[in-house]
């Protein structure tokens, strides 16, 4: 398998364990009504997925950024840490007020609708980029 096709596949089925996390929400009750404003906040979020995408793939971001990329990348300890620290810094406002579940979850349907998005983009209707294809 090639290296475009390699970021193809892996890059859906990271979009596409998102998309089942909408199709069980979807399917079996919803717990909180759907605004326009949740429809906003996925539609700003995927943009702004997409965006980031495109802007660190085309190596659009000072050195600095790439550089914690790849230490991350080589020091795993430090990636879960990394990890852990900025999931539980994003989730806290989630536990201190359950009324943003809804907020939250249009935050990650847009996330993972913008990240296939660009990759449809920038896989299926134009060539992946040399940045993505450079980290596979």
């Amino acid at each position: 398998m090639d290296d475009a096709r390699r970021v193809l596949l892996r890059d859906f089925l990271l979009g596409a364990s998102g998309v089942w996390i909408l199709n069980q929400f979807i399917f079996f009750d919803v717990p909180f009504d759907i605004s326009v404003v949740h429809v906003l906040i996925t539609g700003l979020v995927a943009g702004g997925c997409g965006w980031f995408q495109y802007l660190s793939e085309h190596q659009a971001f000072p050195s600095r950024f790439y550089d914690v990329r790849d230490y991350l990348r080589n020091n795993p300890l430090q990636t879960v840490l990394f990890t852990a620290i900025g999931i539980a810094t994003v989730c806290l406002p989630l536990v201190l007020n359950s009324a943003l579940v809804g907020f939250y979850y249009a935050g990650f349907i847009g996330m993972y609708l913008g990240f296939l998005g660009y990759r449809f983009v920038f896989g299926v209707v134009r060539p992946v980029p040399e940045g993505a294809l450079n980290r596979s």
